[in-house]
């Protein structure tokens, strides 16, 4: 099992494989124990699983996929357990990830041994969006004891809407789908209707779900985010609808907190943002990346914008001449970021930064790595 030194995944990445990676996303799963790295490198494609221990990345193992993976989302937990190839016999070292390719395919991969060893592709299909440009999925509670039983996974597309597609997790196919057999829509894969939300002019490019909390009250929100210099929040009863949109626009009371280039840069002011990753801390915190900056609102006073951390622009976007108006091709998406716990991660080109919460509440530098 190798050790990579967290968190500048590409260049250690790189090392592990000896040839260049490009990382194209980076998701912990619900306990912040496994890391899935979406990668693309000369010789094809892999989706690397690694495990913290203590400041330290281990592979565990990793699977290549016939198309470029461009997002990846971890199914949860309980939901994971509750997988197996036509049995209801729920076991903790079950894992499930979801995949989506460059040919817009939707993919769920399973492994049994605590993500050891091999992953199996037990879903795959084409025909839940043709033009999909993020991805995002949660559990939504059953009616029998609270226990999660379906798969609600949403896919943003370039047109502006999201689809929503509730999975049921029981009927998948009893045996592995080779990788060029298509699962259709209507074979016992769908459990209830498809949502669509009208959410963003100019594209959606970004999603992120809450984990509700029962006991606080706290529903099931789905965030999206788009070019049009908002994130919207959904909250979900028996369906999404909208319940509040959130501007990309620090007040005076906001603390920015300027990290690398970003205190360079801080009299400079874009027209329009173009959110590029969205993360649910466990508290219930909302962060909002875009090419250079990360929004933190907090849900306990109608969801304020608290804190803004400022990267400036990044040495892609320098030596290119500066980002330009268009989505981008998923290698170039902007920052990536994932809560830990307590800490979150933004990953950029080849920066990797790690925050730490401060006994205030706001998040401060605790490493910083650059190839």
């Amino acid at each position: 099992m190798a050790q990579l030194v967290q968190p500048n995944l590409s260049l250690n990445l790189n090392q592990f494989f000896q040839k260049h990676i490009l990382l194209n996303d980076l998701q912990y799963d619900y306990y912040s124990k496994y890391l899935a790295a979406a990668c693309k490198s000369q010789g094809g494609s892999e989706v690397v699983i690694l495990t913290k221990e203590g400041s330290l990345l281990n592979v565990l193992s990793y699977f290549n996929t016939e198309y470029e993976p461009v997002f990846v989302s971890w199914a949860p937990p309980t939901l994971s357990a509750h997988t197996g190839y036509g049995t209801s016999h729920s076991s903790s070292s079950d894992n499930v990830l979801v995949v989506v390719t460059t040919e817009n395919a939707l993919c769920m991969y399973k492994n049994s041994s605590n993500c050891v060893g091999a992953w199996d592709l037990v879903f795959r299909s084409t025909e839940l969006s043709k033009s999909i440009s993020c991805l995002a999925t949660t559990g939504v509670p059953g009616t029998a004891g609270g226990n999660v039983d379906n798969l609600l996974v949403a896919l943003g597309s370039h047109l502006g809407v999201v689809t929503v597609v509730p999975l049921n997790t029981l009927s998948l196919p009893n045996r592995p789908v080779n990788h060029r057999e298509n699962t259709p829509l209507e074979n016992h894969s769908v459990t209830g209707s498809v949502e669509t939300l009208n959410a963003h002019n100019g594209g959606v490019t970004a999603l992120g779900f809450s984990s509700p909390d029962p006991m606080s009250g706290n529903k099931l929100m789905l965030a999206t985010g788009g070019l049009d210099n908002t994130v919207k929040l959904w909250e979900y009863e028996d369906n999404f609808m909208l319940k509040k949109v959130l501007k990309l626009a620090p007040s005076e009371e906001t603390c920015t907190t300027y990290l690398g280039d970003g205190a360079a840069e801080k009299e400079g002011h874009r027209a329009l943002k173009r959110v590029s990753s969205l993360a649910f801390s466990k508290r219930g915190e909302l962060a909002a990346a875009t090419d250079s900056s990360v929004y933190i609102f907090g849900n306990a006073h109608d969801w304020v914008l608290f804190q803004v951390l400022s990267l400036g622009t990044s040495h892609q976007e320098k030596n290119a001449g500066g980002p330009s108006g268009a989505l981008e091709r998923h290698g170039e998406r902007g920052l990536v970021l994932s809560f830990s716990n307590d800490k979150l991660v933004l990953m950029r080109d080849t920066e990797s930064y790690v925050l730490k919460r401060s006994d205030k509440g706001l998040f401060e530098m605790e490493s910083r790595l650059e190839r």
